[in-house]
């Protein structure tokens, strides 16, 4: 049984922090003895509670590293994505913490989504009204071969080299739809952490929703009908060698919280017919 006093001793400063910056900071002061804080469940980069206090009910994420664009997932939170992101209370840019309102839908992992539904959230994400030149393009290449530099992995530095890059156009994308970032009732979604949101192919995003949807949910070819099979392979490539350069990257000073997990996402990944090249890779 969790140390639940402890928790919200170590949690709830970080609330009352950000609640303080916030453009309404409330009223009241936290009533921290009557509050409630339940850790959840996803981020491998940060953590993330539930709280139940006196002043409502908030999902609080905090950060173990640097965000990798701040200002960027501010603008998805609030003016490119209001309605498809959860609504934003507070927010430390220099942190990368953040506090936003609950919400007590279920994850994509709970309630299996319809091929319609996945269709139509792709398609909203694509076409967010995110002005010209507003928004930075995805570093997808530069991200992964910073991460692979960091696990001296050359075989994949190589591979990531003969990888073209994706086909156009550029459009805004969240760029981690995963299932742990995606509430779902009713064909509605919420989308949860736009940290890597930016421009990239549309391709990616719907490769990213394919390889976390519940079996029987949709494929990859069903999320792209108008794309090539030779596009869709090169999609599922990018995110493969995403997920594989991550694992190993963190894998070198790893956090026993996650060690397993990555482990396992490194050898999922290496193993996927998408980077045969890796294959012959040993390890210790």
């Amino acid at each position: 049984m969790p140390d639940t006093t402890q928790l919200s001793s170590e949690v709830l400063p970080t609330v009352e922090g950000l609640l303080a910056q916030s453009k309404l900071p409330p009223t009241q002061p936290l009533n921290a003895k009557d509050a409630t804080v339940e850790r959840c469940s996803g981020g491998y980069s940060h953590d993330n509670f539930h709280i139940i206090c006196n002043l409502g009910e908030f999902a609080l994420r905090i950060r173990r590293a640097k965000p990798p664009s701040p200002w960027t997932e501010l603008e998805f939170l609030t003016h490119w994505a209001v309605g498809l992101a959860p609504r934003l209370i507070a927010w430390d840019t220099a942190s990368g913490n953040l506090l936003s309102q609950w919400c007590s839908w279920p994850s994509q992992h709970k309630n299996a989504p319809t091929l319609d539904s996945c269709l139509q959230l792709l398609s909203t994400i694509a076409t967010l009204p995110v002005p010209p030149g507003q928004c930075r393009p995805y570093p997808l290449r530069t991200q992964i071969r910073v991460w692979l530099e960091h696990a001296r992995d050359e075989p994949a530095l190589k591979l990531l080299v003969q990888t073209p890059d994706l086909p156009g156009p550029l459009v805004p994308c969240h760029n981690d739809l995963n299932g742990d970032n995606l509430l779902h009732a009713d064909s509605q979604w919420l989308v949860l952490d736009w940290e890597w949101g930016g421009l990239n192919s549309r391709l990616f995003d719907a490769a990213t929703l394919a390889a976390d949807l519940p079996p029987g949910c949709a494929t990859l070819e069903q999320l792209t009908p108008g794309a090539t099979a030779q596009e869709r392979a090169l999609a599922w490539r990018w995110f493969c060698l995403r997920e594989y350069a991550y694992a190993v990257s963190a894998l070198v000073n790893p956090n026993p919280a996650t060690h397993i997990a990555l482990i396992a996402q490194r050898d999922r990944y290496r193993r996927d017919p998408a980077l045969s090249a890796l294959s012959a890779l040993s390890w210790t």
